[in-house]
């Protein structure tokens, strides 16, 4: 048995770089700490021998003797002269208990024992004699005995034990214990009974009789079954035979459709003489748009017609085509999904050049004023590098957007940076923000803290779509200051139905403010098949997508960019379940629909990203 050990991490090697890239003092000291900040000027201190502006290759020894085995985050942080802290940088580690008592001993194995189904406990298992004990047992034979397990299916677990007392991990083998077959298993026997039925099972016995003349098999035998009685629709014939010794065979089944035969004449296919055409909600039969130029014909291949969209909006949307013929049987609607987007003005094939530049943080002040970007005016900005002012910015998780104007007057779509940054230390410390629907459909939210320095009140709001936001409540803090764990809790007696989400946001009495991650709930009398993704707003790399649209039914699955751009499509076939996850998406920044489309509903669920790569 082979035995893998990993040692004891003792010491990390930890690279640290300067406290404040645009201010040139020298870090004079550092700390480090394990999993939870005990604040600055708590942790574990680093000898700065030499004070420099930037510390390359520097050995920290981080002693690990008083943490638990397991999974560890190690937090390092500098200090420079002005007394400016630097942000933490954390590395993940493992603490591993060192093997006894030898690595390099391979223990021969000297026990071997088996058990069925349920584990008995290491040593409870039936014994398995070991003659020779060795290192390795390889081409080992053993009788396993099955008289007191039941017929089915089972599990056979193997495991073996060396001389250290170690155990090996469980071999496990699934097997089936049948009946024996009555009487000779060599001698076949004739059928002499068959009989049929549709959909549910009447009972051995009970279905339609099919007369046969007895034999041992029966080859190109053609039944003739009455579907007179079933409705048009899908079905499923079922078959099955006897033998001689009153043994059911299994039951061979047969999907099948039974359908209206067209009239007057099965054999005419009749000419199309009307046709139209729809976009995304179906008026009714003969209430879409007209088609005139696809008429007289039974078959129109390769047919164009123009449809009007003046009256669309800019977006995403389907346009319907179907026809009708002289039978007036309307066909099935086709479906087509296209993107109306804005045109450029005033020449689309005219490259202006960029003339403007601006960012703000968090939130947008509106077009043309964010703090100025200074740039020379060209047709591309590339290698731009700039200063961001964080003075006034409380530390913590931040959004740095960037755009552009050209010499049109366009402005560019809005990039987006997702950091960590700051100056002004963060007002709170959250441990958790929940919304936790409850039995009447009341939406109860809590969240907890470990720390409120100068705060003024929490505000909750709640959305639909997690893009427009409305007030729910204030809450006061307990006290403006607070070093002590504190637990908040506000009911939501009306929160509508469908998928609610909820942003809880600290505002402190400098003005500032800190939002928390966004928290959603999902209440019963939604549409059946409501359709969630999430996280929402995205990284753009993975994305979940629920909807019962996937149970047992073939789904077509586009994502859709804002501008009408197509950048996946899929059909999606799934059995029982409803939650699919995409991986390894790479959306850029921005708005995106994900369309989903079956034979007869269609959905459309907004998804936001925005990357984290400053």
């Amino acid at each position: 048995m082979k035995q893998i050990f990993q040692s004891i991490i003792t010491v990390i090697t930890i690279l640290l770089i300067t406290a404040d890239v645009n201010a040139q003092v020298n870090i004079i000291t550092g700390e480090y700490f394990f999993d939870n900040d005990p604040g600055y000027g708590n942790g574990t201190a680093i000898p700065v021998a030499t004070p420099s502006q930037n510390l390359v290759s520097l050995a920290v020894n981080a002693n690990v003797a008083s943490l638990a085995y397991g999974m560890h985050t190690l937090f390092i942080r500098t200090k420079d002269a002005n007394g400016k802290w630097s942000m933490s940088y954390d590395a993940f580690i493992a603490k591993v208990q060192a093997p006894l008592p030898n690595t390099n001993t391979v223990g021969n194995i000297d026990k071997l024992e088996y058990f069925y189904d349920t584990d008995p406990g290491f040593g409870s298992g039936t014994d398995i004699p070991v003659a020779s004990p060795a290192i390795n047992l390889t081409n080992f034979i053993f009788n396993a005995d099955v008289s007191t397990v039941s017929y089915g299916m089972h599990t056979l677990y193997i495991r073996a034990r060396d001389v250290n007392g170690k155990w090996s991990m469980s071999n496990a083998y699934v097997f089936a214990k049948v009946q024996p077959m009555s009487g000779n298993p060599n001698t076949i026997t004739n059928i002499n009974k068959m009989e049929y039925f549709y959909d549910a099972d009447p009972g051995f016995g009970s279905g339609t009789d099919i007369p046969v003349t007895s034999a041992a098999n029966l080859n190109g035998f053609v039944v003739n079954a009455d579907v007179s009685s079933l409705s048009y629709g899908l079905h499923i014939l079922h078959i099955r035979s006897r033998d001689t010794t009153g043994k059911w065979s299994m039951t061979n089944a047969y999907s099948f459709a039974k359908i209206q035969l067209p009239l007057p004449n099965p054999d005419t296919i009749s000419n199309i003489v009307q046709a139209e055409y729809f976009y995304d909600n179906d008026p009714g039969f003969g209430n879409g748009t007209s088609i005139p130029t696809l008429t007289g014909s039974a078959n129109f291949l390769n047919a164009s017609f123009n449809a009007d969209v003046s009256a669309l909006s800019n977006g995403v949307h389907t346009l319907f085509v179907r026809t009708k013929d002289s039978s007036q049987k309307w066909s099935i609607s086709n479906r087509l999904m296209f993107a109306k987007i804005q045109t450029l003005l005033p020449n689309p094939n005219t490259i202006s050049n960029i003339t403007n530049v601006e960012y703000f943080l968090d939130t947008d002040p509106g077009f043309g004023n964010g703090t100025p970007v200074t740039i020379t005016p060209a047709m591309d900005i590339s290698n731009i590098s700039f200063n961001v002012d964080l003075t006034y910015v409380v530390s913590g998780a931040h959004e740095l957007f960037v755009r552009t104007k050209d010499a049109q007057g366009k402005w560019s779509i809005t990039n987006i940076h997702v950091f960590n940054g700051g100056i002004i230390p963060t007002p709170i410390k959250l441990v958790s923000f929940d919304a936790i629907l409850q039995k009447d459909n009341t939406v109860l939210l809590q969240w907890i803290t470990d720390l409120e320095a100068n705060v003024k009140s929490y505000v909750i709001e709640k959305s639909t779509d997690a893009a427009q936001w409305i007030w729910v409540a204030n809450k006061n803090p307990l006290s403006p200051n607070s070093n002590e764990r504190r637990t908040y809790n506000l009911l939501d007696e009306h929160p509508g139905t469908g998928i609610i989400y909820y942003r809880l946001t600290e505002l402190d009495i400098n003005g500032e403010k800190t939002t928390a991650p966004i928290r959603f709930v999902r209440i019963n009398n939604v549409s059946e098949f409501a359709t969630v993704v999430y996280p929402n707003p995205n990284d753009g790399k993975r994305v979940n997508i629920q909807s019962d649209l996937f149970k047992d039914k073939k789904v077509e699955l586009a994502i859709i960019a804002a501008d009408g751009k197509l950048y996946r499509k899929q059909t999606v076939s799934l059995t029982g379940k409803s939650l699919i996850t995409l991986s390894d998406l790479n959306l850029p920044s921005g708005t995106y629909f994900i369309n989903l489309t079956t034979e007869s509903e269609a959905q459309t669920v907004k998804l936001i990203v925005e990357t984290k790569d400053l």
